[in-house]
């Protein structure tokens, strides 16, 4: 999957198409491997930056989605996947990746 594309896309987008791409994303990064996790974020955050610009509420499902990943591939020592998530919690209103910060090394027990 080319992750560029997703830095490619106009920075006006419409709700159904950004949520085309949240769930394009999502998928992918569903069936990846945890050493995506860098790139996938990043893709992530281009995605974030755009929904924050639609003035709308990320859906629900493609938010529980997202959160859920979030969970799964959080590492603290990595400052670029830290920083991504921070932005993309931000810019979507992900309800509980406050507890990420408040516990940098919590990690997700399969």
């Amino acid at each position: 999957m080319d992750m560029n594309k997703y830095r490619r896309l106009p920075e006006s987008i419409t709700a159904e198409e950004l949520d085309a791409h949240w769930r394009e994303l999502l998928d992918a990064a569903e069936q990846g491997s945890f050493a995506q996790s860098e790139e996938m974020a990043l893709a992530f955050y281009e995605l974030a930056q755009r929904q924050w610009h639609t003035a709308r509420a990320l859906d629900e499902g493609i938010q529980s989605r997202l959160e859920n990943w979030v969970f799964q591939v959080w590492n603290p020592g990595s400052r670029t996947l830290v920083r991504n998530v921070v932005f993309i919690s931000v810019y979507t209103g992900l309800p509980n990746s406050h507890l990420l910060l408040r516990n940098p090394h919590w990690q997700f027990v399969h």
